[in-house]
């Protein structure tokens, strides 16, 4: 065969002043019959009334108007958050988590199972990691004068974790868990377990409170915190090991931020400087660095 007769036609592009314009419609086609080809399935969903955008549209108010909102849209597992806004006069005052919350639930309720929210660097990213939601990604200089836009997730299925307050009853198992705990992050303490039973005994029934958090069941994650006059110390947190990842940590977090400290207090908390976990955990939730303890160890 001749090969000028295979040598493919000169190619010429051009600019059209939008998606109108003539072979337009064939571009979509394309893409349309490779997804048909590749995904069937998900484009056959596509089509089905019942899969169409559902829009979620969320206003906190109170007795001087609006003072706050939600734009986002779910379809399939996902909610997709558009926008949170509130009234300059009434920020820090729970009303942003509190439509969070609702959304999630919302949402839940219509079947999604993620949520996902995009928002640049001076705008919410601590907001988001503080309620439950990790960053999956990243653009430097996105409004190119140097600001990144985040993009994040949330599994809604840690929404459905529930939480109780603990009795003298919980001293047992929260023992055993402290133990857990102890070791895990490699604390030095070494009281027994019935030790560390009285200790806590001890302990709710004077200066701490402690909060269990449940799946069914199933207890995955205990607190234990103390409320002064102008801060909470969260003294303890633990997610027990097969449950960990799954953003049981946050949403422990998120329920006590929004349900059950006061909004107007400094929050701390103490971390071993060698559990780098922890740290990063609790920097990704807006903890930032306030104080070291240092020491001497006899002998040295």
């Amino acid at each position: 065969m001749n090969a000028e007769a295979i040598r493919p036609a000169p190619l010429k592009i051009e600019a059209a002043a939008d998606t109108s314009a003539a072979g337009c419609h064939l571009v979509r086609q394309w893409l349309r019959e490779h997804n048909c080809t590749t995904n069937p399935k998900f484009m056959e969903l596509l089509q089905q009334p019942e899969h169409e955008v559902q829009t979620l549209v969320l206003l906190a108010s109170n007795d001087t108007g609006v003072v706050g909102g939600l734009f986002a849209e779910t379809r399939f597992a996902w909610l997709r958050i558009s926008i949170i806004a509130v009234r300059p006069e009434n920020r820090s005052q729970g009303i942003g988590a509190a439509l969070l919350a609702e959304a999630e639930r919302a949402a839940a309720a219509r079947g999604c199972e993620h949520a996902y929210v995009e928002t640049m660097e001076y705008q919410a990213p601590r907001f988001y990691l503080g309620h439950g939601y990790r960053a999956v990604g990243e653009i430097p200089n996105w409004d190119s004068l140097g600001h990144r836009k985040y993009f994040l997730t949330k599994n809604l299925a840690t929404a459905k974790v529930r939480y109780r307050v603990a009795t003298a009853e919980d001293c047992p198992r929260l023992a055993e868990l402290n133990r857990e705990l102890i070791r895990d992050e490699g604390h030095r303490n070494r009281m027994t377990v019935p030790e560390l039973e009285q200790r806590m005994r001890d302990w709710i029934a004077k200066e701490y409170r402690a909060v269990i958090f449940e799946d069914d069941s199933e207890i995955v994650a205990y607190v234990l915190f103390r409320e002064e006059p102008q801060e909470i110390y969260l003294r303890q947190l633990f997610v027990v090991a097969h449950r960990r990842g799954q953003g049981i940590g946050r949403r422990a977090v998120e329920i006590l931020r929004t349900q059950l400290w006061p909004h107007n207090k400094r929050l701390t908390v103490a971390a071993l400087t060698s559990n780098e976990n922890a740290l990063q955990f609790w920097r990704s939730l807006g903890y930032t660095d306030y104080a070291v303890s240092l020491e001497i160890l006899p002998g040295t």
